[in-house]
């Protein structure tokens, strides 16, 4: 092994990997530069592999029985039957529909994450409604407000997988769905206590309604975005 004469760095290259300054080795024979041994290996180990998901899966699954289980027996042991451990079973099916399905399940469509997202969150909610006697509320104000959002999130996915529209046309159109949702919450709620008057959600209304003609605006104004897009990346 040679030294570099500038830095003193020891290599077997034949130039410093500092200074670039070729290294001569005067023992060394011409032929040895194709049996040279370098102190790095020649090929790169992989050290990542892929993921095997249907192993993941099934120990995703193990480690969410365990909390359920421990729950369940608990509450048998406590009570004698089956009451509060439901809450807790209910959200961890919640949290392992909404987190871990998208990383461990692969859908051709997005829409299908959503559907299975929001199923659950509906059962998980009518599991409260029955064991407390609130049919009233989930059939009246939690079930409708769950299907618009339902609704416009699949709408704003549709409206942003639309290539074809400009992003500024795009970005109008989730605005305008995210007014309307607002809308029809608000009218829920209204329908709900018995007196339909709309109040908060004009406020958000007229705001949401005028950014997303100012998007329009923009996208049409092809000097206006590209001044604006100047002043911005100058």
């Amino acid at each position: 092994m040679s030294y570099c004469v500038h830095c003193g760095v020891e290599t077997d290259e034949k130039s410093c990997p500092l200074c670039a300054t070729p290294i001569i080795d005067p023992n060394a024979k011409e032929d040895d530069d194709n049996e040279r041994r370098f102190p790095y290996p020649d090929t790169i180990d992989e050290l990542y592999r892929k993921v095997d998901m249907k192993y993941a899966r099934r120990l995703a699954l193990i480690v969410l029985a365990v909390p359920v289980l421990v729950v369940l027996i608990v509450n048998l042991l406590s009570t004698g039957i089956i009451s509060w451990s439901l809450y807790v079973i209910g959200a961890l099916i919640c949290l392992y529909t909404w987190f871990l399905v998208p990383v461990f399940y692969r859908f051709k469509r997005p829409y299908a994450y959503l559907f299975i997202g929001f199923s659950s969150l509906i059962l998980y909610l009518y599991v409260i409604a029955r064991m407390n006697d609130g049919g009233g509320w989930y059939l009246g104000l939690a079930l409708p407000i769950i299907i618009v959002c339902f609704i416009v999130i699949q709408l704003i996915l549709l409206a942003v997988r639309r290539l074809e529209w400009q992003p500024l046309e795009r970005a109008a159109a989730v605005t305008s769905l995210i007014a309307i949702s607002l809308i029809a919450i608000d009218w829920i709620c209204d329908a709900f206590t018995g007196q339909v008057f709309l109040n908060w959600s004009i406020y958000a209304l007229l705001p949401l309604m005028a950014l997303a003609g100012v998007f329009l605006l923009l996208e049409r104004k092809k000097e206006l975005k590209e001044e604006i897009r100047k002043r911005l990346f100058f």
